[in-house]
């Protein structure tokens, strides 16, 4: 897993200005377009608010580890897993 803390970026990726949109327990989160910049491939970014509960966000990674384990047609691949200060918690997938 790589964790980077850099704004603006979810680890390789690049997040677009403006908030995620939707909601997870009450708390801001959503997914975002992005680009991969090392792979130059359009991802999907799904963030979640830093500040909420840590229950939630202990939820969000094992959510996160979960989708890295798995390996099949129908389902996104995860890319990348980012603690970013200014975003949050960011799964990267494509």
């Amino acid at each position: 897993m790589i964790i980077r803390r850099e704004r603006g970026r979810a680890g390789a990726a690049r997040l677009p200005r403006g908030p995620a949109a939707g909601g997870r327990g009450g708390l801001r989160a959503g997914a975002r377009r992005g680009r991969h910049r090392r792979l130059r491939r359009p991802v999907a970014i799904k963030v979640l608010e830093a500040e909420g509960p840590e229950a939630t966000q202990l939820d969000f990674a094992a959510e996160a580890q979960v989708l890295a384990g798995l390996d099949h047609p129908h389902v996104v691949r995860a890319f990348d897993y980012v603690e970013a200060e200014a975003e949050g918690l960011c799964l990267v997938v494509c």
